[in-house]
C-alpha cells in the first residue's frame, strides 16, 4: 500500500503495533545522516521529511532494533534490518533511487549519506536496487511505502493498477540471474574469486548425537 505523507505510513504501522506489539516497523534508504545519541542517550531525530520526523535506531545499541520495544519509535537502516522479517514493514523510499522515463532507474549519491558505498561506484544503482529489494522484502503479511520522489511513485502506482492491486517488487526491479559459462581445468590467477569461482566436492554430515549417517 502506498501512503501519501509519512505520517500516515508512521500511523498504520503504530495501527499494527497496538494490535501486536512489535509485529511492525520503519525502514528507509540511506538519506540522512546517522548521529551519535545526545549526551542525555536520546536520539536525534535526523530523518526528517518536512513535520515528518523520527530517529535512526540507536547507534551503539542498534542491535536492539529489531527486537526490542525502542524499536517501534526508531527507523531501522538496510544494515540493520537485513536478516529481520516482521508481519508489517513501512518503507520510506528515498530519493537516492528514482525512476525516470525513458532513462529507467537512476542514482542520486548526492541524496545518500552512505559515503562508502557512493564514493566511485560504477554499480550504484544495482547497489540501491538491491537496498531498497531488502528493504521492500522484510514483511510476512503486508508492505507500506511512502515515495519521497513523485515520478517513482507514479512508476510502482502504475505497477499496482496493472496488478489488480497487488505488486511484486519483481515487476519493477527485475533480478539479477547468474548463468555458469563452464567449468575450466585452471584459470589464471587475477581471475580467481573475480571472475570465477572454484568447483568443491562437498560431504554433508547429518546427526542426531547418536549414530551419524552421511
Amino acid at each position: 500500500k502506498i501512503f501519501d505523507t509519512p505520517q500516515s505510513l508512521k500511523e498504520a504501522i503504530d495501527e499494527k503495533n497496538r494490535h501486536r506489539a512489535n509485529s511492525a516497523r520503519i525502514v528507509a534508504g540511506f538519506c540522512w545522516k546517522w548521529s551519535d545519541p545526545n549526551p542525555d542517550g536520546s536520539l536525534v531525530k535526523d530523518v526528517q521529511i518536512g513535520d515528518f520526523q523520527m530517529p535512526w535506531e540507536k547507534k551503539d545499541e542498534f542491535w536492539r532494533w529489531a527486537t526490542d520495544p525502542s524499536g517501534m519509535e526508531q527507523v531501522g537502516t538496510v544494515y540493520t534490518a537485513q536478516g529481520f522479517e516482521f508481519d508489517y514493514i513501512g518503507v520510506i523510499f528515498g530519493h537516492d533511487l528514482v525512476w525516470r522515463e525513458g532513462s529507467g532507474w537512476v542514482s542520486v549519491p548526492d541524496n545518500s549519506f552512505d559515503k562508502q558505498v557512493t564514493a566511485k561506484n560504477p554499480k550504484l544503482t544495482d547497489h540501491f536496487k538491491h537496498v531498497y529489494r531488502v528493504l521492500m522484502s522484510r514483511a510476512h503479511k503486508g508492505v507500506y511505502v511512502y515515495f519521497m520522489d513523485k515520478e517513482t511513485e507514479e512508476f510502482f502506482r502504475s505497477k499496482i493498477s496493472s496488478k489488480e492491486g497487488a505488486l511484486m517488487f519483481s515487476d519493477v526491479v527485475k533480478p539479477v540471474i547468474y548463468k555458469f559459462d563452464k567449468v575450466m581445468s585452471s584459470v589464471p590467477e587475477e581471475a580467481k574469486y573475480k571472475d570465477c569461482l572454484p568447483v568443491m566436492d562437498l560431504e554433508a554430515v547429518a546427526t542426531n548425537f547418536g549414530q551419524e549417517s552421511q
